[in-house]
């Protein structure tokens, strides 16, 4: 008989085969006239593989439609779920199941996510019977809301969730989806089903993670504000003396809604699914799964570390190599990623670690559809103003754009600027040793007359 492990692997593999859109997958059958049924994943996780799954490492490169973007520091204390909090991305389910999980058990992340370096984390998912170690940089985007005490887990959660459930680094693929299957992804057995409010509140008083999601057409108030369609709830509390649960949402404002009847959770006109997170009785994922001295020590996964090398022979800077962006934001067109969005004040600098100090050749490869211009620095003072950005006629059209700067050795800053009501894209900026021109030798031209053919034979003599 096949293993449940094997099995679950072969249907998760026909699962993430299915690139039909879930509608597509959902739709009724003609002839019976029945709904067919979507399977999100196979939950069968033998006991015996509990904590000594198959690992497989996965090393995030660029991540489309970061926006702006910082280096952020990695908080070795316990993850609080106040410092889960939902900013421009409609990734609420994603949220509060983190949410959740951190209220029940704070030291619960010390195992999802691990540093390596000040610039480097492993986080670690639970994924089609295997934990997936995704290598991801502390580069984060400055677009989504963070906490005060400026913890980047929950951000390297949607860093790295993104390449986890679509296998694009794009943050946009964080949008939509179901509480149960972070849940799941989490190492938590995670179900979903419909509304019963006395399962709900045993399932809570149990230690288990319930979260809720609404109606896209849910409409009415709660004690806090109106409800939110298509949104994601978590249940924290109940009052066994008035019947009345307490909710919450990914958000900081308004994020505990008391008084919540149960009848509104099984009304069905406000909630339509309940998921459940249950704790396994060993852990799935270990933070002793990562060899943290061997990720340090591997040259092919040494951090993008604040300095790019520019040897003596020059260096190629790739639009998302470790740029500090500011009013723009990484795209991916075509498979090709640049820098665009460049609004207002917008700049991309980038730390150098420079070989030799010279004279180098800029080469900036731009796209632009009316013109432009930018400045150039080197360690904040202005050696380039005003290069210009010609027209190319496309976005994605990118033509180089030349520039002489002279570049120290050792630590450089390198800041393009953008000129206020400017806009164009950037792409690679290819850095080189400027030609020197040497002075032409000075050469003397002797005229030699021969009579006897009447022909004229220049002699060089230098």
């Amino acid at each position: 008989m096949m293993r449940a492990l094997e099995l679950a692997k072969r249907l998760n593999a026909m699962i993430a085969a299915d690139t039909r859109p879930l509608e597509m997958r959902n739709r009724f059958s003609r002839r019976s006239g029945r709904k067919r049924t979507q399977i999100e994943s196979v939950r069968a996780i033998p006991a015996e593989t509990a904590g000594a799954l198959p690992i497989r490492k996965q090393t995030q490169g660029p991540v489309a439609n970061m926006g702006n973007s910082a280096w952020g520091s990695f908080s070795t204390d316990p993850l609080t779920a106040d410092a889960i909090n939902q900013g421009n991305l409609a990734d609420c389910y994603l949220l509060i199941a983190m949410y959740l999980v951190a209220r029940l058990r704070p030291n619960f992340f010390d195992d999802i996510f691990v540093k390596i370096d000040d610039h480097t984390a492993i986080v670690q998912w639970f994924y089609a019977g295997y934990i997936i170690q995704v290598r991801t940089s502390l580069l984060i985007s400055t677009d989504y809301d963070h906490p005060a005490n400026a913890d980047v887990r929950p951000e390297l959660a949607e860093k790295t969730w993104c390449l986890i459930r679509s296998g694009i680094s794009d943050y946009a693929k964080d949008n939509f989806g179901l509480i149960e299957n972070v849940f799941y992804a989490l190492g938590l057995d995670g179900s979903y089903g419909a509304l019963d409010s006395a399962a709900i509140i045993a399932a809570m008083q149990a230690g288990k993670a319930v979260g809720l999601q609404t109606t896209p057409t849910a409409t009415g108030r709660n004690a806090v504000e109106d409800w939110i369609a298509g949104h994601a709830y978590g249940v924290i509390g109940f009052d066994a003396a008035t019947k009345q649960l307490t909710l919450a949402q990914p958000w900081h404002a308004a994020r505990e809604i008391p008084g919540v009847d149960a009848a509104t959770i099984s009304g069905g006109k406000v909630f339509n699914l309940v998921h459940v997170g249950a704790f396994p009785a060993a852990p799935r994922i270990l933070a002793s799964m990562v060899d943290v001295a061997s990720e340090r020590a591997a040259a092919v996964s040494a951090p993008a570390t604040a300095a790019i090398p520019v040897p003596a022979t020059g260096a190629v800077l790739q639009p998302e190599q470790n740029a500090t962006l500011s009013n723009c934001r990484l795209e991916n067109q075509g498979g090709k990623v640049d820098i665009g969005y460049i609004t207002g004040a917008a700049y991309a600098e980038y730390p150098l670690a420079v070989a030799s100090a010279g004279d180098y050749a800029l080469s900036i490869d731009m796209a632009c559809v009316t013109a432009g211009s930018l400045d150039i620095a080197v360690n904040g003072v202005v050696v380039a103003a005003g290069v210009t950005v010609p027209n190319t006629s496309a976005w994605s059209i990118f033509h180089p754009v030349a520039a002489n700067v002279k570049l120290p050795a050792g630590a450089v800053t390198l800041r393009l600027s953008n000129r206020v009501g400017a806009q164009y894209n950037i792409g690679a900026i290819s850095i080189a040793p400027a030609e020197v021109v040497a002075d032409d030798p000075i050469v003397a031209i002797s005229v030699v007359t021969t009579r006897r053919s009447g022909a004229v034979s220049p002699t060089a003599v230098v």
